[in-house]
């Protein structure tokens, strides 16, 4: 009887693969728990980056029963798959790039509206991101002191104040007159915010500036574009490079969920 063995490549290749998955996994499990401190919660999001770190590493310890498996798969199986999943990795690239590009954007002067879009309130206490967000807004408006401020964002778990209340009080504090500041606080999400922002905006020609973290400005031109907002550009604020991987990732599941929901929506529509 003859025995057929592995190629020598193989036999090395395995364990290496094997230690880069459960490495991977303890890095991913490492940076769930950097983030987690570092922004002095935990959400849905964050546990995301636990999941991960466990899949790694449950592929690393089984990597030699998965390629096993793998190779009894029958061809019509085991193509289908592979080109899914190269598709999705050269999706996930793309939109990456995409996201990392659209930082660079750079607001319009002369706006007639500044819309600060909202980030989470840890009580009444402003989250890292909405407190950039409204200082880059500050900044802006020091140079742009005829602009109406539109503050978005409603009030969430955990929130004894609506992100708009707590910007509003931000920006009072740092001396921007109430007259100037204009409060929407029923929004639950991005596409609300600019929905309903878009009541208080005169003409559809006004000049608009959204402020908003830079990983975000992406999803947010893409958005403002389906609501036909004419005249509007971008204010980026900055983000700590410990929590880019982090929001990057959260925002290629948030524009995926959003093209779903605007596809089924679309197709909604043509069948009315």
């Amino acid at each position: 009887m003859v025995i057929m063995k592995e190629p020598f490549e193989n036999t090395i290749r395995a364990p290496r693969i094997s230690c880069f998955f459960i490495v991977l996994g303890i890095v991913c499990i490492l940076y769930f728990l950097s983030i987690t401190v570092y922004m002095g919660y935990c959400n849905l999001f964050n546990v995301l980056w636990l999941g991960l770190g466990c899949i790694a590493i449950i592929l690393g310890i089984f990597n030699n029963h998965i390629r096993a498996i793998i190779k009894r798969m029958k061809k019509r199986v085991k193509i289908p798959l592979f080109i899914s999943i190269s598709v999705g990795c050269l999706g996930f690239a793309i939109i990456e790039i995409q996201i990392l590009y659209a930082m660079k954007a750079a607001p319009e002067q002369n706006a007639d509206y500044v819309i600060i879009l909202g980030a989470r309130v840890n009580g009444t206490v402003p989250s890292l991101a909405m407190t950039r967000r409204t200082h880059a807004a500050l900044l802006y408006l020091r140079t742009n002191k005829n602009a109406k401020v539109i503050v978005s964002g409603g009030q969430g778990a955990g929130e004894a104040v609506s992100e708009a209340d707590a910007m509003a009080h931000i920006l009072q504090n740092k001396g921007i007159g109430r007259e100037h500041i204009i409060l929407e606080y029923t929004s639950t999400n991005t596409f609300e915010n600019l929905t309903y922002s878009l009541n208080f905006i005169n003409s559809p020609d006004s000049r608009v500036v959204i402020v908003t973290s830079e990983f975000h400005v992406f999803r947010v031109t893409i958005i403002a574009k389906r609501l036909e907002y004419r005249n509007c550009t971008v204010l980026p604020s900055k983000t700590p490079l410990i929590l880019m991987p982090h929001y990057m990732l959260r925002e290629f599941l948030a524009i995926l969920k959003d093209t779903i929901t605007f596809a089924a929506k679309a197709r909604t529509y043509r069948n009315v």
